[in-house]
């Protein structure tokens, strides 16, 4: 059974036929029931529309949230490293006094030991001497 509405009478007439034949109640609801259902049009534009701004919305704030996560992962992995760099520094300077100590002990130690040539030289040459006095004497006897 079909629905007759108000633009039912309205269907198989052209508008200027509808509007002189019309009563003013009759053109009073087919002008109301063409803004109704323009205003359901609009309607549902609107909510089609806003829906999609909410899901545009939504999307951005996940990503803004992923981005959030990934920067303070970031500043942390960036804190840690600069406390590495902190550490690793203090160590390297340590070491670069460690290194000029055992510089200043190498270089003490080659100055012993350059003396320690120069008297195992000096006997040698005394032994040498004391060995042929030795054996001057000894042929003379």
């Amino acid at each position: 059974m079909a629905q007759r509405g108000p633009l039912a009478d309205v269907t198989n007439v052209s508008i200027a036929e509808f509007l002189e034949k019309a009563s003013s109640d009759e053109r009073v609801r087919a002008v109301s029931a063409v803004f109704s259902q323009k205003e359901a049009q609009l309607k549902a534009g609107f909510k089609q529309q806003l829906e999609e701004v909410l899901s545009d919305v939504a999307e951005t704030e996940a990503n803004l949230e992923q981005l959030q996560h990934k920067h303070d992962e970031g500043c942390k992995r960036q804190e840690e490293l600069s406390k590495r760099a902190a550490q690793l520094s203090a160590d390297n300077k340590l070491l670069g006094g460690q290194l000029e100590q055992a510089r200043a002990q190498n270089a003490d130690m080659f100055n012993a030991l350059q003396a320690a040539e120069g008297s195992v030289r000096e006997l040698k040459a005394a032994s040498a001497t004391a060995a042929s006095i030795l054996a001057e004497e000894r042929r003379q006897r």
